[in-house]
């Protein structure tokens, strides 16, 4: 049986990018796994639909041609942002508009994600799609992010941080990643996570999954997301976080009726929920049944 703790840690946490690699899906597959995955038992770890904003009305075409039992019902979508912010701000305005189409699916962009190269780039985003979208900054962790995390601070945003990629380089390390999740916590600047996060713990996989690339260390979800609540709930520092992003066991990770023991550290149902309600928000994932099967497997599902 799942656990509140666990329902707590992983509801609504797995944003669809089947879209993008290493799966790159076409659009029709993409949109039927997403489909699948709101009718199944585990509907309820299941976020958003990520998607190109430039692919909208592919995304409508593949939408409506699902069978009738598969319609989409009130999809929520985050887009990437083709950076031109005021052409963007006004495709969100009138996708989520009022339109007379019957045949258009149910469906609202509930976000945008950006990529910035430092808090200038920030400021001069800000107002684009401002009241329209929840705004995500995608930013560089391979220096110390605090003086953009302030810049998205003061822009009402959030931030995101890309966690992996199909090559070894676009895996930040260790370090790195804890002084991220430390800084938002410090500068109370919610975060989503994108690629690389395929696995619950951290482990060894090839990153493209076709047998063409060599292992790589990979961060694990449960991780990045316990960390993230001990930084949230606790404060605690880099140098407390970098142990538990870097933990690779799961007897490290102790889920029971009242939450979760985390390296000896125990974080309450109530701890856990504010943390992914306020902080850690979600991570993107080109597959929704590979960590629900790991999940299950590691016997937390």
């Amino acid at each position: 049986m799942t656990t509140l703790a666990a329902r707590a840690l992983l509801g609504t946490l797995i944003d669809y990018a089947g879209l993008f690699p290493p799966a790159e899906l076409p659009m029709a597959e993409a949109v039927s796994a997403y489909a699948a995955a709101r009718s199944g038992r585990e509907a309820w770890m299941l976020g958003r639909f990520v998607l190109p904003l430039a692919r909208l009305e592919e995304f409508e075409r593949a939408a409506g041609a699902l069978p009738g039992g598969r319609a989409p019902t009130a999809w929520p979508l985050s887009v990437i942002g083709s950076g031109d912010g005021r052409a963007d701000a006004a495709t969100i305005a009138a996708f989520n508009g009022p339109r007379d189409d019957a045949a258009r699916p149910d469906a609202r962009i509930e976000a945008i994600e950006m990529r910035v190269d430092g808090p200038r780039a920030v400021a001069g985003a800000a107002d684009l799609a401002g009241g329209l979208a929840e705004r995500f900054f995608e930013l560089d962790i391979s220096s110390d992010p605090s003086a953009t995390l302030a810049a998205v601070a003061r822009a009402g945003g959030r931030a995101k941080v890309r966690t992996g990629g199909v090559t070894a380089d676009r895996f930040p390390s260790v370090g790195e990643l804890a002084r991220f999740l430390e800084s938002c916590a410090a500068a109370r600047v919610a975060f989503k996570e994108t690629a690389g996060l395929h696995h619950p713990l951290r482990s060894a996989h090839a990153p493209t999954g076709d047998g063409r690339s060599q292992p790589v260390v990979m961060h694990g979800f449960l991780n990045v997301m316990l960390a993230a609540a001990l930084a949230f709930d606790g404060g605690a520092r880099a140098a407390d976080l970098e142990p538990v992003l870097a933990e690779p066991s799961p007897a490290a990770f102790a889920f029971d009726a009242a939450g979760v023991v985390v390296k000896g550290r125990r974080l309450t149902v109530e701890a856990l929920a504010s943390a992914r309600r306020s902080f850690a928000l979600s991570f993107g994932s080109c597959s929704f049944d590979d960590p629900v099967s790991e999940l299950k497997a590691l016997g937390i599902l």
